[in-house]
């Protein structure tokens, strides 16, 4: 009875004794935290009461950027890390970082995106795009994952903390083809193949589960089906080296490597691309899932990442975390986590407003024209109109659905100058503001020394417009049978000071004599010049003149033996409603025998 009760009293003091010194390593790791973040892991601590929290810094890891021409000495800092992940130039690196949603969380500069066309530059199978700065400052910052689920992106991957069970491995493989489904190349389902796969190379099977089922997806997709076209027979679980812009690439490139290793069945590949991740990473100082994104352990920073996803680490330890749930008692595992500390990170980041960050326009019109020289890029502009004018019509085109824009529509012009501003707002919340100084004719355009600024003069519409020639923008029409083309530029040309006016032939020469259908109007308003076609309504050979062969084409064209087009088909609706038909050439008959007068 006595060696009973010493035994039990031993045990007693053999927990106690291991409390106290779980305790002890506790407080001891907990000190070598920065204040910033000690709160948060004295609060999982609440939670997880037997984890161990270790400060991994980075300035411990000994490692030196020698990868470049640049040296960045022995220290690894915050910010440091994210230019090399964003794009590093001395490498021309610039896909480390990937995100597949949003476009408020994807890069803007000149190399990733065209604001003109509002196009993303497509990586990884073009389905994928580089992430800016503020989201891989967010990623990166430990800070913001310390709480009970996002903490198991810094779970130690080769410490056996927990028991591992089949039930929470199919919870990981969710609704995908590894569910409840038996690994070819064996007699056991994928879970069970998972599980051998971690106790042969000392790793998480929660983990192992996560990375193949966030790498593969619910469908069997072309680098696990075992059909790939020369490929046939190879299979890559972990998408080892499956790298490239374009599908193909990055399908071809896994492949290959599965081919040099022999994963020629579904069991060798998952067995053995297992030993990969453990030999190439885990046991080479990438021991958590955010070092297997955030390198920062080697002698070439950020360069060895198994992972592009930006959000991977984070989204593979949530997989895990509810892989653990399912044992009731998972709170009381001796977990260890190794928490990234950036000395010169001490607090929390947040990600962009996800919205569109396009807020440029596609284009300006003032009256119906298009205002001359616009660029997207260029936000000020100076606009003259004729003194006459009292209002004008404001209008634009946007380059993204996502902006809203305010300003513009009918502006009351009041003295010699009136200033508009069309506000653009992106769905990111970011502004733009073009500015259009409507100037009346006469009145000195100031040079402002702004390279940006855009200056116009009467638009080339409004000369027209005010010449009292009818105009659709394409086409110059109201104008008489016999009517000189030099009376046509006259009219034109005095509108206002500046103005320049060319008529030629179909022939391209210049023309002096009645105008005919078919004429080309050349007219330039100070840095602006469009074109015009002449339309003489009865006039449907270009002939000047309205006559029997007239009728003939429109009938021709009619029966469908001789189509009409351009300026022609335009002459030859004569009656104005939009098609030409047989009323039409009656009325050049009847014009013709003198019953009927065809108005222009």
């Amino acid at each position: 009875m006595k060696k009973k009760i010493s035994y039990l009293l031993l045990i007693l003091l053999s927990i106690i004794s291991i409390n106290k010194i779980s305790a002890l390593n506790y407080e001891e790791e907990l000190n070598k935290f920065p204040d910033s973040y000690k709160s948060k892991i004295q609060a999982l601590h609440n939670i997880y009461p037997n984890a161990i929290f270790v400060a991994k810094r980075p300035d411990n890891f000994n490692g030196q950027y020698i990868c470049s021409k640049k040296n960045y000495g022995a220290t690894l800092n915050f910010n440091t890390m994210v230019e090399l992940e964003y794009y590093d130039t001395y490498r021309n690196i610039k896909d480390r970082c990937l995100v597949d949603s949003y476009d408020g969380y994807k890069s803007t500069d000149s190399w990733s995106y065209n604001y003109y066309t509002n196009e993303f530059e497509g990586y990884s199978g073009g389905s994928w795009y580089i992430a800016n700065r503020d989201v891989i400052r967010y990623y990166l910052n430990s800070l913001n994952f310390l709480n009970e689920s996002d903490i198991f992106a810094f779970e130690n991957l080769n410490h056996n903390s927990g028991s591992y069970t089949i039930e929470g491995i199919e919870s990981i493989l969710g609704n995908s083809f590894m569910r409840n489904n038996n690994c070819p190349g064996s007699t056991k389902l994928y879970s069970e193949v998972i599980k051998e796969a971690a106790e042969v190379n000392n790793l998480n099977a929660y983990f192992l589960a996560a990375r193949m089922r966030l790498e593969q997806g619910r469908n069997k997709g072309p680098l696990v089906s075992g059909t790939y076209p020369g490929y046939e027979g190879y299979y890559n679980y972990f998408n080892v080296q499956a790298n490239g812009k374009t599908s193909s690439e990055v399908i071809t490139n896994g492949l290959k490597y599965a081919q040099s290793r022999n994963w020629n069945t579904e069991y060798i590949a998952i067995i053995e691309g297992a030993k990969f991740v453990a030999n190439g990473y885990i046991n080479d100082g990438q021991d958590t899932l955010y070092l297997q994104k955030w390198d920062a352990t080697g002698t070439c920073w950020a360069n060895h990442q198994y992972m592009q996803n930006v959000s991977a680490p984070v989204t593979e330890g949530n997989m895990i975390f509810k892989a653990y749930k399912t044992d009731s008692n998972y709170k009381n595992a001796n977990f260890e986590f190794y928490v990234t500390v950036w000395q010169d990170q001490s607090n929390e980041t947040s990600l962009p407003n996800p919205g569109n960050p396009n807020n440029w326009l596609k284009k300006i019109t003032v009256n119906g024209a298009l205002v001359s020289g616009f660029d997207s890029a260029k936000t000020d502009y100076s606009v003259t109109v004729l003194s006459s004018t009292t209002s004008v019509n404001i209008d634009y085109v946007k380059v993204a659905n996502t902006s809203q824009v305010s300003g513009g529509g009918t502006i009351n012009l009041n003295g010699d100058s009136t200033k508009v501003n069309l506000d653009v707002t992106a769905g990111n919340g970011a502004k733009r503001t073009y500015t259009l100084t409507i100037y009346k004719q006469g009145t000195t355009v100031p040079d402002n020394g702004n390279s940006n600024q855009v200056v116009q003069s009467v638009a080339v519409s409004e000369v027209v417009n005010a010449s009292g020639i009818k105009s659709d923008g394409t086409y110059l029409s109201g104008i008489n049978i016999g009517t000189n083309t030099n009376d046509i530029k006259n009219k034109i040309a005095s509108v206002t000071s500046g103005v320049s006016v060319s008529i030629k032939d179909t022939n391209g020469f210049e023309k002096n004599g009645g105008a005919a259908t078919g004429d080309k109007v050349t007219i330039t308003s100070g840095n602006e010049t469009k074109e015009y076609y002449i339309v003489i309504f009865g006039d449907v050979n270009g002939d000047g003149s309205i006559k029997a062969s007239d009728y003939v084409n429109i009938k021709n064209h009619i029966m469908g033996n001789k189509s009409l087009n351009g300026a022609y088909l335009k002459a030859a609706d004569v009656n104005r409603d939009g098609s030409v038909k047989a009323s039409d050439y009656v009325l050049i008959k009847n014009n013709i025998m003198g019953t009927y007068n065809i108005s222009q």
